[in-house]
């Protein structure tokens, strides 16, 4: 039975019942709202998947990802005007987890949304992950330093939980960008660069003397823990 809630935001009607129809296997409950709902759709409903449709509003949909991403931690797609791939980078910088073209058909964007929803699915399960006083929750996809929640975004979670997956080992930026991207890299976005820099500063660790997240220069990142500690990786079963 499925269980996921889904969020569909567009002032076209005619799109939201499309896609409702289109993705009714795939959730156990689908909401329609217009774009001045969405605020309190989302407080309302809590769904793991917000669709964001930004048709003929390429910068206003940038605008609505960021507004988004400040309150809310699950997964986010936008459908874009037209095909205009720097829009969809954009978009994707800010913490979208799917870019979109508006012209695309209907039906490739709901089998990507349920690729996206059974990714998210399988990929974290509810393991607590302790390195020292940082926590990685896999379940709630989030980490927490001392107790206190790092409130990570979806793409700054995805990233550290990357490294983390391959602890100790130097992971390139082309494998991280296309990871997250579902792309391949285009050789000057530095986007991987910038969600490093925050989630330091959200879990505490200072750039100048990383103790977490290692810098490899020229080629990537390096999650090493507290390895120089000898202190081993603690795996805590979800209650």
């Amino acid at each position: 039975m499925k269980t996921e809630t889904l969020l569909l935001v567009s002032p076209r009607v005619e799109f939201r019942q499309t896609m409702a129809c289109l993705l009714k296997d795939a959730a156990g409950r689908i909401f329609q709202v217009a774009p001045e709902q969405v605020m309190y759709a989302l407080e309302k409903e809590q769904p793991q998947l917000v669709l964001l449709d930004g048709h003929a509003e390429g910068i206003a949909v940038l605008a609505a990802c960021r507004e988004l991403r400040a309150s809310y931690q699950g997964l986010l797609v936008c459908v874009m005007e037209g095909s205009a791939v720097h829009l969809r980078l954009l978009a994707l910088s800010l913490g979208a987890d799917l870019a979109l073209p508006s012209s695309e058909a209907g039906h490739l964007i709901a089998a990507q949304i349920k690729a996206l929803l059974r990714r998210f699915g399988t990929r974290h399960p509810s393991t607590l992950y302790r390195f020292g006083e940082l926590l990685i929750d896999a379940g709630r996809r989030d980490a927490y330093v001392a107790g206190r929640a790092a409130e990570l975004s979806t793409v700054e979670f995805d990233l550290l939980w990357a490294l983390v997956l391959r602890a100790g080992v130097v992971v390139s930026r082309e494998e991280l960008y296309a990871e997250l991207n579902h792309a391949p890299y285009n050789g000057y976005d530095r986007g991987v660069d910038m969600h490093v820099s925050r989630i330091r500063r959200k879990i505490g660790d200072d750039p100048l003397r990383p103790v977490l997240l290692k810098t490899v220069r020229g080629v990537g990142y390096q999650f090493v823990g507290l390895n120089h500690d000898q202190s081993a990786l603690q795996t805590v079963t979800s209650g």
